[in-house]
Formats: C-alpha cells, sequence, structure tokens
C-alpha cells in the first residue's frame, strides 16, 4: 500500500502528526463497526469487513512513519514511532477486523443452510450441515485469530483432533485471520495437520487457512461441493 493511499484512507494530510493520524483512524475506523453494519445486507458487510482490514493496515504503516510524514527536514533525526501510544489502538483495530470477520462468516454459514450448535473453546463457531448433508455427516468450526502464527496452527488443530474424538461426522476447520492464507509458516504447519489426518481412519478432519482481507482460502484437493460453495460465498 502507497503512502498516498494510507494517508487517503484515514483521511489526512500527508503533513499529519501522529496524534491527527491516530484521531482520524478512530474516527474512520467507527463507521465500519460491527454493530453499525449488522443490520444492512451481507455484501454491505462484506464491504465494511475489507475496508476496516485496509484502513487498519494503512494505520499502521503510518504509524511507523515520523510526525509529518515525509515532510521531515534532513537536519531532523526520525524519532522511532511510540508502542505504547499505538498499542492500543492496534488491538482495537484488530478486534473490530476479528468482529467483521466472525460477522460474515456467521453469515456466509446461514445463507448456505448451515446450522448453529454449541460452540467449544477455543472457536468462535460450530454448524453442521442441514438437509440431505446432515445424513453425510459435515460439520464446521471455526475461529478467528488476530495473526498467523505456527502455534496458533497447531493450538487449532489439537482442539480440533479433541472435539473429533467424540463426534462421528467429518470436520472442516476454518482458520481465519489476516495476511496472505499461502503464507509459508502456516503452510507448512498446515500440511504437517494434513498429512497426520492421512493416517487417520473416518471422519476426516480438515484445517482450512482463510485470510480475512481478501477471502482467499488455501484448500486441499478434492474439497468437496459443500464447502467449495461455502468458500465462493464468502469470497464474493
Amino acid at each position: 500500500m502507497t503512502s498516498r493511499n494510507c494517508y487517503e484512507l484515514l483521511e489526512v494530510a500527508p503533513t499529519a502528526s501522529q496524534l491527527e493520524i491516530k484521531q482520524a483512524f478512530r474516527r474512520v475506523i467507527a463507521k465500519y463497526h460491527p454493530d453499525k453494519v449488522q443490520h444492512l445486507g451481507v455484501e454491505l458487510q462484506s464491504i465494511a469487513a475489507v475496508r476496516t482490514a485496509e484502513i487498519t493496515q494503512a494505520y499502521r504503516e503510518l504509524s511507523a512513519v515520523p510526525s509529518g510524514g515525509n515532510h521531515e527536514t534532513p537536519t531532523q533525526s526520525p524519532r522511532p514511532p511510540s508502542r505504547d501510544a499505538s498499542s492500543g489502538d492496534r488491538d482495537e483495530a484488530r478486534g473490530l477486523v476479528q468482529r467483521a470477520a466472525l460477522a460474515r462468516f456467521r453469515n456466509a454459514l446461514r445463507e448456505e443452510g448451515w446450522s448453529g450448535e454449541p460452540v467449544v473453546a477455543p472457536f468462535d463457531v460450530a454448524a453442521t450441515s442441514a438437509g440431505g448433508w446432515r445424513q453425510k455427516g459435515w460439520k464446521i468450526l471455526g475461529r478467528v485469530v488476530g495473526e498467523w502464527s505456527d502455534a496458533t496452527v497447531q493450538e487449532t488443530w489439537a482442539a480440533a483432533s479433541r472435539i473429533q474424538r467424540n463426534d462421528s461426522r467429518n470436520a472442516w476447520v476454518f482458520l481465519l485471520g489476516p495476511g496472505d492464507a499461502s503464507h509459508a509458516q502456516p503452510r507448512q504447519s498446515v500440511s504437517r495437520a494434513r498429512m497426520t489426518d492421512v493416517c487417520r481412519s473416518e471422519p476426516a478432519l480438515v484445517l482450512i487457512l482463510v485470510d480475512v482481507g481478501t477471502w482467499h482460502a488455501d484448500v486441499p484437493n478434492r474439497t468437496p461441493p459443500l464447502m467449495t460453495a461455502l468458500l465462493r460465498r464468502l469470497s464474493a
């Protein structure tokens, strides 16, 4: 993302100070808060989720730029951004993105005919397929995280495996987070998990990474039509 786009997203001038950038971020991000868009249609909620991610990324980038943008004089030494000053705002922004992503995921499940089930930590969503698919034993577990990490992938896989021991249905686990779902580290973690799954007897357990910024998903080969339809709904 270019500096110009960052300033435009936050609706501030390139000469804005860190305080002005922070105030602008809070003002602009509030427009897309999940509580303000939950009554709108799914398409508008999806747009709000994408916009929230873009605004958050713009704020992160500008938080690392010295006050006044690129207009520091050569004699001035750039001041490092204050982590304490911006950490609270970043946590708030991350929370907004996570709530918006969760709302979009739930809407997609509902529109594809999935029914909610009791949720077990650390997951945020549990759903079962309706109609004829129920007899085929499909279940979805969903979790929204603030960042990708090897530990997060392994923790999610372990939790799903524990739940699966007492469930005879095939489970697809959706791990939703910011950033490219094909990133090397989480992709390697998922690959190891899927290799473990090959040795399992039915029911199957499959882990899917979904980027909540682009809604691109890293899916295995031979993904069943039921899951393909859900992924299309998410990325539409």
